[in-house]
């Protein structure tokens, strides 16, 4: 059975544009997205944390994908940067290469460039499939005789393919970086993927509300290419 694909029915078009409006501690904010192979300069802020995933998923929370209540803000004084760490290679396409099998390192760096702080903020990171197809997969160990895979865009990758973040706060003039690592296993479908990108304002820290409200999402804040390993 596959994954649910996060919220499927909102489009990822519209989504991406950085999106949903929000305000927080009475600060008009709005979502400036970089590209992955873009590096942030980080000598005029202070990194304020650097954290790894935690175990409560903001996903499950029943927030309203169109945001709950009034929030009205843009999130113009965050920046949101992806980066794929040591890959063992480009395409010619310039996106990183991690082989089927061996681990994916990647850090997410927001930064506050604003006035105002940010709290209680939650994470979430989730590689996906970036085409729509199927393939015949006869390099897993497990199945030497080989197996179709079927896979659609947006599809979550197998494995662990989501990391999450909780209750983060981000005072003013400051950065957080989210470290995380993604083994794509080898019941993965060679080609092009895509990792998005999820931010939450929780209400209440480490509970689902329906009041939660989804402020970004960008379904392509990076693309990367695993191939098989042989």
């Amino acid at each position: 059975m596959r994954k649910q694909a996060w919220y499927p029915a909102l489009g990822g078009a519209a989504l991406a544009l950085g999106a949903f409006l929000l305000l927080l501690s009475g600060c008009s904010q709005m979502g400036n997205t970089l590209g992955a192979n873009v590096r942030l300069s980080t000598s005029d802020y202070k990194v304020v944390a650097v954290l790894t995933p935690t175990s409560y998923d903001p996903l499950n929370a029943q927030g309203n994908p169109a945001g709950y209540g009034s929030h009205n803000g843009e999130l113009q004084n965050l920046q949101i940067q992806l980066v794929y760490l040591n890959p063992p290679s480009y395409n010619t396409n310039g996106h990183a290469i991690y082989y089927i099998g061996q681990p994916m390192q990647y850090e997410l760096k927001v930064t506050n460039i604003g006035n105002c702080a940010f709290n209680c903020l939650d994470f979430s990171v989730q590689h996906q499939y970036y085409d729509t197809g199927s393939t015949w997969d006869n390099y897993d160990p497990s199945n030497p005789s080989g197996y179709m895979v079927n896979y659609s865009k947006g599809e979550p990758m197998p494995g662990t393919s989501t990391s999450n973040w909780n209750n983060v706060n981000l005072p003013s003039q400051s950065m957080v970086v989210l470290q995380g690592t993604y083994n794509p296993p080898y019941s993965t479908a060679p080609g092009t993927d895509q990792t998005a990108v999820l931010i939450k304002h929780c209400n209440t820290p480490g509970q689902s509300s329906e009041h939660d409200a989804l402020m970004y999402y960008n379904p392509e804040q990076g693309v990367f290419d695993p191939p098989p390993s042989h």
